[in-house]
């Protein structure tokens, strides 16, 4: 999706006028930043998504490009691609307000076979909705029977999806990759710790759940720990960063790390995102790790 970032002093602010210091045009998504940030840690990566044929349209197709990022699996459509406002304040906390498009009945175009495949990344943002749910939920049961390492990045509004029409989705994939919010949104439960566990019980193997300046929790079988987060003296904007973390830690795992280290280059993937604007402008700074 194309995103449109305002920096203001403060995100959260509900006054009715705020002085915008700085602005920009980016290209984001949570598939997108994931993709963007993998292909420039060294992954071949095909994007699954879809894309209108507005004015942003050359914008969105020509990062991808810029990226390494395949698009065999992007399917194109008439009429105006998903935009986000993002407003970022100064402390690099920010507030999104999102127009995503509306679902199409078609099928949505990805692999017939898994052939040359090793992982299949899934943002959460797909089971918001019913038709994209069902596609998603296809994809992982193949990927699976294929014997693919699947990997999920949440989103707190799925949580209706995983506990009133699919309990069954997160002990089918091998990685979670929630934030401490939407660890709370699955599971009920405020504390990260608790919500950690509670999300093992669910059938997730391993939870790397990130918890922004506080660093990221890792909890799976034998294994519990705490990591800090990559040092950063300036939070520009935070979008983007799970993206980054999740793909740090899948690039780091598919070369042989261990969880502890692949959540360490995932923090770092992630510290180079937060300190440009944009949901995965950063990425160019992992280009060459």
């Amino acid at each position: 999706m194309a995103e449109v970032c305002l920096v203001v002093d403060d995100a959260m602010s509900v006054a009715p006028d705020a002085e915008v210091h700085q602005y920009f045009l980016s290209c984001g998504g949570s598939a997108a930043n994931f993709a963007c940030c993998g292909s420039a840690l060294g992954m071949n990566v095909e994007l699954m998504s879809q894309m209108g044929d507005d004015s942003v349209t050359p914008m969105l197709s020509a990062d991808l490009s810029d990226f390494g990022v395949g698009v065999r699996f992007v399917r194109r459509h008439s009429g105006p691609n998903s935009v986000c406002v993002i407003v970022i304040g100064e402390d690099g906390e920010r507030r999104f307000m999102s127009h995503r498009r509306p679902e199409t009945a078609e099928e949505q175009h990805g692999p017939e076979n898994f052939d040359g495949f090793d992982w299949v990344h899934v943002s959460g943002f797909v089971f918001q909705r019913e038709g994209s749910a069902q596609r998603a939920w296809r994809i992982i049961e193949r990927a699976r029977a294929n014997g693919i390492t699947i990997s999920l990045d949440p989103s707190p509004l799925m949580a209706p999806y995983v506990k009133n029409v699919n309990p069954a989705l997160l002990a089918n994939v091998d990685y979670l990759f929630p934030n401490a919010f939407e660890a709370a949104a699955l599971t009920g439960l405020t504390d990260p710790d608790r919500a950690a566990e509670r999300l093992l019980d669910m059938g997730v193997p391993l939870v790397a759940l990130t918890r922004g300046a506080d660093g990221v929790l890792l909890r799976g079988p034998n294994l519990d720990q705490q990591l800090p987060a990559a040092p950063q003296p300036r939070v520009q904007d935070s979008t983007g960063a799970g993206d980054a973390f999740a793909a740090g830690f899948v690039a780091a795992t598919r070369q042989g790390a261990d969880p502890v280290d692949a959540a360490r280059t995932g923090t770092l993937a992630a510290a180079a995102i937060i300190a440009r604007v944009g949901g995965h402008s950063g990425a160019v700074d992992l280009q060459g790790r």
